[in-house]
Formats: structure tokens, C-alpha cells, sequence
């Protein structure tokens, strides 16, 4: 459960299923060229880690889109 801020006049909220909906984790990145690689850096880990991800199609259009209704 997410809790979202109050809502301002009469702008609306609204939340998107991130994972595996707009955007794709990749197993590989060595192999498979994400489009986005985050550093990840664990509590109990001394190595950081690498996390592809590829961001599906006209998400980036959407999401500019959405932002002038919400």
C-alpha cells in the first residue's frame, strides 16, 4: 500500500505497475544492452552491483502525455 500525498484542487493522482509493466529488468546487461544501468550497492555486500533495465515502448511518450492531465 503506497500512501499518496492530498490532492491539490482539482488535480488528479494517478500510479503506474512499474516493474514488468513499463519498464523490463535484464538478466544480462553484459549481453543484453539495457537501456538504463543503476549501481546498486547492498547493506551487507562490499561489491556493488549492476541493474539493467529496458523501458518499454512509448512509455517515455505516455508518461510526458499523462503528465498534462494528472
Amino acid at each position: 500500500m503506497v500512501d499518496l500525498p492530498p490532492l491539490n484542487g482539482h488535480k488528479k493522482t494517478i500510479a503506474f505497475d512499474m516493474d514488468e509493466t513499463l519498464i523490463h529488468c535484464v538478466d544480462d546487461i553484459g549481453r543484453q544492452n539495457p537501456d538504463i544501468i543503476i549501481p546498486i550497492q547492498l547493506a551487507d555486500a562490499d561489491d556493488i552491483e549492476y541493474a539493467g533495465i529496458n523501458i518499454r515502448p512509448r512509455v517515455r511518450e505516455g508518461l510526458i502525455e499523462a503528465n498534462k492531465h494528472f
